[in-house]
């Protein structure tokens, strides 16, 4: 009995002993201090950790009353059990409008940047974008006081993730594999940049990120980014995504390569300096995509193009005249010219049983008589008062 009883002892002793160690392990989700840091353990397994918001509730220990200049974050950290945490993850908000700090060093092992992390860190200018980084969240940067992005690896950049960086004037995005809706729009100091075919433009892009949704890459992606004015797309890409260069009223010319086969709607639309396109390949033209550019003179569109949406050219008032070297069955939406005052002839004398929605494009003779009638709201008028049409054949 005395042996059993030493037994029972023993075991009871191991027992609390394994017990407590376990207790003293943190779990996912647990939050911990080091340094002037907190962090939370998003992986107990492969002991990874997160940057997240102070968890102390008095205001005076907020991240914006504790650091200053420039920080860094350590690529391994060691909590109050001296166990050693690699650091992966900067949590969605963890920077929320600490406006103290001016520059951020991350450490090599941060692959994601979560949503609102830095969000209006407004005097933010500078922080490295690790080669492993694959997502950066919702807002993350936006208005931001970044003045350079150079993102080198294959990134999932998401929603507004740098809209209104009024500062930002140098970018580089060699490997994206998404350019998330407004992602850039209205950086109004980005005067050039190089799009690449890994961004995957106007596809359903999913991110390797645990519940972030998917997003249709390039879409308005440069909107309103006024002082833009040397666009490079890079051979392969496809498709120039819907209102990806609208409102960029500082573009005067445009060379597409070759692989791009699609202008979706709105990509250039209000691109009041647009005066010339090179479109060798491209052959569909959707809604809007060039409407209220800057294109002057006699305006030729290429025989690859079987496709021209509604309103993709109207209201470029310097346009004067518009040809069309298509082939047969090629389609011409609707309103094309309307707002362009000056046009004076189209020429669409080469195109077979062409599909032409253009009311006036389908009557009968070769002229169209204005006379005087005024300008309304539903009808623009031509300066001119008689144009000139060489008709397609039927």
């Amino acid at each position: 009995m005395k042996q059993l009883s030493s037994f029972k002892i023993i075991y009871s002793k191991t027992w609390l002993v394994a017990v407590s160690l376990l207790l003293a392990l943190p779990m996912a989700g647990q939050n911990f201090q080091s340094g002037q840091l907190w962090y939370r353990v998003t992986d107990a397994t492969n002991k990874h950790v997160s940057v997240i918001a102070p968890q102390d509730t008095n205001p005076a220990n907020s991240y914006a009353q504790t650091l200053s200049g420039a920080i860094t974050i350590p690529q391994t950290v060691t909590n109050n059990n001296s166990q050693q945490w690699t650091v992966t993850e900067i949590d969605e908000k963890a920077f929320n409008g600490v406006s103290t700090i001016t520059a951020v060093t991350l450490p090599p092992s941060v692959m994601v940047i979560g949503n609102l992390a830095f969000y209006r860190t407004t005097n933010l200018a500078s922080i490295n974008f690790p080669a492993a980084l694959s997502y950066i969240g919702v807002s993350a940067f936006e208005e931001s006081g970044l003045t350079k992005a150079d993102i080198p690896g294959v990134t999932f950049i998401a929603t507004t993730a740098f809209q209104r960086c009024k500062n930002l004037a140098q970018l580089s995005i060699p490997q994206v594999n998404c350019l998330g809706v407004n992602s850039f729009a209205f950086c109004m100091s980005l005067t050039s940049v190089t799009v690449p075919a890994s961004a995957r433009l106007q596809e359903e892009v999913s991110p390797n990120v645990q519940n972030a949704p998917s997003e249709e890459s390039g879409v308005n992606a440069f909107f309103g980014c006024s002082e833009l004015k040397e666009v490079t797309i890079e051979d392969g890409v496809q498709n120039i995504a819907g209102g990806m260069f609208s409102e960029c009223r500082s573009i005067a010319k445009m060379e597409l390569p070759a692989s791009v086969n699609y202008i979706r709607k709105g990509a250039f639309s209000c691109c009041r300096s647009l005066e010339s396109i090179n479109m060798p390949r491209v052959t569909t033209i959707e809604l809007s995509a060039f409407s209220l550019c800057g294109f002057k003179g006699d305006l030729v569109i290429p025989s690859t193009v079987k496709t021209i949406g509604d309103y993709a050219f109207s209201y470029n008032d310097g346009l004067t005249g518009f040809t069309w070297k298509g082939e047969a069955g090629c389609k011409l939406g609707a309103g094309n010219f309307d707002g362009c005052i000056n046009l004076e002839f189209i020429d669409l004398h080469t195109l077979d049983n062409p599909s032409i929605e253009n009311p006036e494009l389908n009557r009968k003779g070769f002229d169209i008589l204005f006379g005087d009638c005024q300008p309304t709201p539903w009808c623009t008028c031509l300066k001119a008062k008689r144009l000139h049409l060489l008709r397609a054949r039927t």
